[in-house]
């Protein structure tokens, strides 16, 4: 009775929220859907991760994003740093949130917990790399799909925007996560400057670039073979990627 209580109450709470969707449209949804992943992240915005702090990229907060998770016998314990965040960390921290208890005691787990990896090396070194790199995780390991058509976007997904047209070493980018838009911008959450966690809402006008990354299947994050380090995410701290390169990395032109 739980459970179908619980699908029950998920689905009402989708058929709500994701009733506008991002263009005003109405959004056929069930539970098993493929945004069901995007309410859970929607309802641990809202209810499990933290409001203000400070934005930082300072030590202590790589150090307090590592020490916010732990893996145990019973799964990963992820317990959010409050006091200061940058984005790449405040939505992993969210992701795995999210995940952990669809990953319970599988074995892969472990690898999911953020340590001090360069770009491109193992989740978090992908996640927080220069360029689409959570969306090259999803496409690497098949935990989700990868898109660039505003329309498509609803509340809940990943977004990685970028602020001039430059990819890789001389890029201004943002990874965030998409709440909603309208004719003439977009609101968004994540660890923003200058308040740390929380809720953002910028023009339009000032993206130049967008890649949405929907979460689908977060049971691959664990399992799915991934190589010790991918190269072209390694290599965007020191040189620029094209944005047709982009598409081909994160699947693109195979899924639109």
């Amino acid at each position: 009775m739980k459970a179908a209580g619980f699908r029950f109450a998920l689905f009402i709470f989708c058929a709500v929220f994701f009733g506008g969707g991002a263009g005003g449209s109405a959004v056929a949804f069930s539970s098993d859907g493929e945004l069901r992943w995007n309410a859970r992240i929607v309802e641990c915005i809202e209810k499990e991760m933290p409001k203000g702090g400070a934005y930082s990229t300072s030590s202590a907060a790589s150090e307090g994003l590592r020490a916010s998770v732990r893996d145990t016998q019973e799964g990963l314990e992820v317990r959010p740093f409050r006091a200061a965040t940058f984005c790449s960390a405040a939505t992993y921290t969210l992701l795995l949130k999210v995940v952990a208890p669809a990953l319970g005691q599988m074995p892969g787990r472990g690898r999911l917990v953020p340590l001090q990896q360069a770009d491109g090396e193992g989740v978090w070194g992908r996640w927080n790399a220069n360029g689409p790199g959570g969306a090259v995780l999803f496409a690497e390991t098949g935990a989700g799909i990868n898109f660039t058509d505003w329309e498509k976007a609803r509340a809940g997904d990943f977004l990685k925007v970028w602020w001039t047209d430059a990819v890789g070493h001389q890029e201004r980018g943002h990874l965030v996560v998409f709440l909603k838009k309208d004719a003439e911008s977009v609101t968004f959450w994540s660890g923003n400057k200058p308040g740390g966690y929380g809720e953002k809402t910028v023009s339009l006008s000032k993206i130049k670039r967008a890649l949405f990354s929907r979460l689908t299947d977060p049971e691959k994050l664990a399992v799915a073979p991934l190589a010790e380090k991918n190269e072209y995410l390694g290599a965007m701290l020191k040189r620029a990627s094209s944005w047709e390169e982009v598409l081909k990395k994160t699947a693109v032109l195979r899924g639109e």
